[in-house]
């Protein structure tokens, strides 16, 4: 143990003074998440645009609506009239945020001191429409309420999503870079430096020590994979922050598909280091297999937006997987394929990448 611990903090000091290797894996990702996040935390107009349909148009509601056009809401509220249809295109376009019902029979109802349902629209899919939209609705049939009811309220709101709730681009991009993070690790921050250190016959004199070659691979793949807890670590603190996405559900099954995406673009860059003979070599390899991941895993692209030939291609990329997953655990996204899946397929590539590793691998 105490040789496996000398190796671990021997690959720390050594990458703490690679500074290439320390913006790939940790600044790298912490600025991109960060990048990322203004992008799409960017928030909407402050102005609440409200839209009244009168169902009723009797004495009582037309007062009502009256009071809620005029009314002073200094420049934060905008409150206009028309019919159910309209206003609900308005709302399908994004030209309103809420709207809000008046059925048929307010008026009697408010007479006979009687709670009647206001149904009040709302779109899923933008924050402030759920949120501060419907409470503005709430509030201002809470002050009608205090105005016009003796004993009890005769006004409630009844909230209705208009659209179907959809994933953001957010949701879908978080995950995804954060596996492309991982990739780069892998890559970038484990093949290279290997091939680096095997060229400065930094192996050859550890292999002159009582140091065994399985000792070395484990004390090697534990710096990195500590590397990548801390990279994803500080990758979803940023972007969750920002974003204001909540911790998922199942953290052990976060961390669990944190460690088998590090082991297997790991034991990637291991492969690649195995077939490298000069680090010129290394970074040529490294680039041929990042390229094809990063635009044919659909990192950047939903399935959607991708030729049906590409769609196949991508079943064969790791980094597919890794970026299913995520998206499944931290996001809820719907997964191409299962998450049993998706793990099968993951461990299989490292154990792949392991076994062409071990083949052509060398310390000198």
């Amino acid at each position: 143990m105490k040789t496996l611990i000398e190796v671990y903090v021997t690959q720390a000091k050594i990458f703490w003074r690679d500074r290439t290797a320390l913006i790939i894996t940790l600044i790298l990702p912490v600025v991109l998440a960060a990048f990322f996040s203004m992008i799409f935390s960017k928030a909407d107009d402050a102005k609440i645009r409200l839209i009244i349909v009168n169902n009723d148009n009797e004495a009582i509601s037309r007062a009502i609506v009256k009071e809620l056009l005029e009314g002073d809401y200094s420049g934060r509220l905008e409150v206009e009239k028309t019919s159910q249809g309209n206003a609900m295109e308005a709302l399908r376009k994004g030209e309103a945020d809420v709207v809000a019902v008046l059925p048929d029979g307010t008026s009697r109802a408010i007479a006979r001191n009687e709670l009647k349902k206001v149904t009040v629209f709302y779109d899923p899919n933008r924050a402030k429409s759920i949120g501060i939209g419907v409470q503005v609705v709430r509030s201002m049939l809470a002050e009608i309420n205090m105005g016009i009811a003796e004993v009890k309220p005769t006004l409630a709101i009844r909230p209705i999503s208009s659209l179907p709730k959809k994933k953001s681009l957010a949701e879908f991009y978080l995950p995804n870079f954060l596996a492309l993070s991982v990739l780069w690790l892998g890559l970038f921050a484990t093949a290279v430096p290997i091939v680096q250190q095997r060229q400065n016959k930094i192996f050859l004199r550890m292999g002159a020590t009582p140091l065994s070659p399985t000792q070395l691979m484990l004390g090697l793949t534990a710096w990195r994979l500590t590397l990548g807890i801390i990279q994803t670590t500080l990758f979803l603190g940023v972007g969750m922050a920002t974003l204001h996405i909540p911790v998922p559900d199942n953290l052990l099954l976060l961390l669990l598909a944190v460690i088998v995406g590090n082991l297997t673009f790991v034991a990637m860059g291991y492969m690649i280091s195995a077939i490298s003979s000069t680090v010129e070599s290394a970074g040529s390899i490294t680039q041929v297999f990042n390229f094809p991941m990063m635009f044919l895993s659909g990192i950047f692209f939903t399935s959607d937006m991708l030729p049906a030939v590409v769609n196949k291609v991508s079943f064969v990329i790791p980094l597919t997987y890794l970026a299913d997953l995520y998206r499944q655990i931290i996001v809820g996204y719907p997964g191409i394929v299962s998450m049993g899946a998706s793990f099968t397929a993951l461990a299989g590539f490292g154990l792949l990448c392991s076994v062409i590793a071990v083949r052509f691998w060398r310390w000198d």
